[in-house]
């Protein structure tokens, strides 16, 4: 095939393209006002609420700067919502790494952290003062 003919079948094929999407634009400008709008909203029937993720509670206690009764390892899938409960004899602070939440405790005083298991992995809780790990976090995908 020649350099000219070459052209002239790509030129041949564009318009061809050309009136395709013109015709798909005719036809939908047509069909158009025929669809109807949206009822009005007291009309509509009620969504559904989207389901909620599982929710998963935890305590974890800590005596004279120990875990009791000794390291947990608390198993969740990604999308939980997940809540530590924890309650502490001394003053401290826990920190969940990975998530970066940090805990203030007070003697006698249940804090909680809140989170959604957005990521999966181990993840180490530990007090920083006392510098010990009292459990981890095991996020296991979906």
């Amino acid at each position: 095939m020649s350099r000219r003919s070459a052209g002239t079948a790509a030129g041949q094929r564009r318009r061809v393209l050309k009136a395709f999407v013109l015709a798909c634009a005719v036809v939908l400008a047509a069909v158009a006002p025929s669809v109807p709008a949206d009822p009005p909203a007291a009309s509509r029937p009620a969504a559904a609420p989207a389901p909620s993720a599982p929710g998963r509670a935890f305590d974890l206690t800590v005596r004279n700067g120990r875990p009791v009764p000794g390291p947990v390892v608390l198993k969740v899938t990604e999308g939980d919502e997940v809540t530590l409960r924890i309650t502490s004899n001394r003053s401290d602070e826990l920190h969940l790494h990975g998530y970066d939440l940090r805990a203030a405790l007070k003697p006698g005083e249940t804090v909680e952290l809140h989170l959604t298991a957005r990521l999966a992995g181990r993840f180490g809780i530990e007090l920083h003062h006392a510098n010990i790990e009292v459990g981890s976090l095991e996020v296991y995908p979906r």
